[in-house]
């Protein structure tokens, strides 16, 4: 799994954009949640990811520091004959700084 994010906003909280994907393909469609681990302030923030993509506006977004990352999405089988979708989560723990990543 591959997880680009980027911040844009000087402020407190930080706007959050970025691309996921599984097995070098945009995830179609998911949840991606940002949690703050121990050291960071402020609550939890996420979002909608559709065609691989994700953005967060400031005012739901996060301070800078450390993140468990969280990602869910349904995932599709890739035979007709498979049974029903299982889910993935998979998490990453990026440091999100003040200022363009």
């Amino acid at each position: 799994m591959l997880l680009l994010v980027g911040c844009e906003e000087p402020g407190d909280r930080q706007s959050l954009k970025g691309t996921v994907t599984f097995e070098d393909v945009p995830l179609t469609e998911g949840h991606i949640k940002f949690l703050p681990q121990r050291g960071t302030k402020g609550s939890p923030a996420g979002g909608k990811i559709t065609a691989g993509h994700f953005s967060i506006l400031p005012d739901g977004g996060t301070f800078t520091g450390t993140f468990r990352v969280e990602i869910t999405a349904a995932r599709q089988p890739s035979r007709p004959d498979q049974e029903a979708a299982g889910r993935d989560s998979g998490d990453w723990n990026p440091e999100i700084g003040a200022g363009s990543h």
